[in-house]
């Protein structure tokens, strides 16, 4: 068999157990380019160029005269994930899956975009450009392995972290690359060293291995001779067509990628522990505001109603082995409140997503659509899009202007512990916020404002809508 297709098997072996534990990175590896080279590389500490060896060693010399140090077998740029000659040999603790994962971090941590600002600083201030990535990717790998570490992960002992650059965990978890560089470089020049000389000292406590370059095999790639690129994966539709209109766009798709990617993990691995990934993920790329509000909206219920799903051994009979099984606690009922005036119930982009994560919900429990706005319809079970057509009718409201959401107060009894109350408004309503509380506290649901203009109290979560007028 020959090493390509060493490298599909095993990314077939690694999408398979992404998949079952960790499909943020499943998500991630199926649309990125993967390619096998049939060298073991070297970048050089002065000159940044790579130099290609059939041999392994630690060093190499390069042209211009200085040392060129070993790049890690698993590396990860622009191009995509490489894979170089001896990847599947002992660099990675034996476990190659997990340098699969410290590779596809990097990725949706963007290293391979950010590092090339911070390397152009640097130089400016004198930094050789090969020692620059090197001491950059030192920065890079405690930030990745600090993750993997949050995550449970068992980092092998020869693997970059904090310690290693002279900081705590807590300080890594905390900052970005660009903050940690500045750090490690001020914690080693703090006796009044330049930034040259820092750099310096920085280098004699990191790795022998630099794992996140540039570009490995594109026209901009520094490769010092030619070389044969074998591709084993191609990069999915979405990423290729942005690629090849520019760096910008390409940028943008990719992080676009993993924003979508982490949001759909969270959904999927909603009450499992290995959904860590997720959230850790998360908090380095997505801010808050970012966040499309039905997704923010989707994934908090979708969150809650895993907390009443458990799963159990089961054993039918003494002729069948034991095997895992869902055991329903509560299956819960969720009550979606439409505000049918015009403010809200024109804004037709709104009401449609609104629509559409309903009809998500009512895949995996009961919904109930409830239209109102000074009156209520009675409560219809949703199965499909045709019932919100046919069955639903703004005619059994009054429609003629104003909102009063207490016109809800009947429904309170019937939402029981464990049930959702969903309410989707503006938030300008014609009732004293007084006679709003005390209905409110009568409804014992996990209440949710869905709000485009103004919010209230009351609820145990709100989210803002956005309209294209916002």
């Amino acid at each position: 068999m020959s090493e390509t297709e060493k490298v599909k098997e095993f990314l077939k072996s690694a999408r398979l157990a992404f998949a079952r534990m960790s499909p943020l990175f499943y998500f991630q590896l199926s649309s990125m380019r993967v390619t096998y080279i049939d060298k073991y590389p070297f970048l050089c500490r002065k000159c940044g160029r790579f130099v290609l060896s059939n041999v392994a060693t630690d060093e190499m010399k390069c042209e211009c005269g200085d040392v060129a140090v070993r790049v890690g077998s698993l590396c990860i740029s622009k191009d995509g994930l490489t894979f170089w000659k001896g990847w599947n040999d002992k660099e990675y603790g034996g476990d190659t899956v997990l340098g699969l994962k410290h590779e596809l971090l990097h990725w949706m941590l963007q290293h391979m975009f950010r590092s090339v600002v911070i390397v152009r600083r640097l130089v400016s201030e004198g930094v050789d450009v090969g020692v620059a990535k090197y001491v950059v990717n030192l920065a890079e790998d405690a930030k990745v392995n600090q993750i993997l570490r949050d995550a449970g992960e068992v980092v092998p002992y020869s693997w970059v972290t904090s310690y290693a650059i002279g900081l705590d965990g807590s300080e890594v978890r905390q900052m970005s690359i660009e903050e940690i560089v500045l750090k490690m470089l001020d914690s080693k020049g703090g006796s009044g060293k330049s930034t040259k000389e820092a750099v310096r000292s920085v280098q004699t406590d990191g790795q022998k291995f630099i794992d996140v370059a540039e570009c490995v095999d594109g026209e901009k790639s520094e490769i010092d001779g030619e070389v044969k690129v074998e591709t084993v994966q191609d990069w999915s539709k979405e990423l290729k067509e942005a690629r090849e209109k520019d760096e910008k766009h390409f940028m943008d798709a990719v992080r676009r990628k993993v924003v979508d990617d982490v949001m759909k993990a969270k959904v999927v691995t909603a009450g499992n522990v290995k959904g860590n990934y997720a959230l850790l993920v998360e908090a380095e790329v997505i801010k808050p505001e970012e966040i499309a509000w039905y997704l923010k909206l989707y994934n908090s219920i979708r969150s809650e109603l895993m907390k009443t799903v458990v799963q159990d051994w089961t054993r039918p009979n003494r002729r069948v082995r034991d095997y895992p099984g869902i055991k329903v606690i509560r299956k819960p009922k969720v009550y979606v409140c439409v505000d049918v005036s015009g403010s809200v119930y024109y804004r037709r982009e709104v009401y449609k997503k609104f629509i559409g994560i309903m009809l998500k919900i009512a895949q995996m429990t009961d919904v109930y659509a409830v239209f109102w706005d000074t009156n209520h319809t009675e409560p219809i079970k949703v199965l499909g899009e045709e019932d919100l057509r046919t069955k639903v009718s703004t005619r059994n409201v009054s429609a003629g202007g104003g909102t009063v959401i207490t016109c809800l107060e009947d429904l309170m009894p019937t939402a029981r512990i464990g049930d959702f109350f969903i309410v989707l408004t503006d938030g300008v309503w014609f009732d004293r916020e007084y006679d709003v509380q005390r209905m409110l506290e009568k409804c014992k649901a996990f209440k949710v404002l869905c709000w485009s203009d103004k919010c209230h109290e009351g609820f145990n979560m709100d989210v803002k809508v956005k309209t294209y007028e916002q």
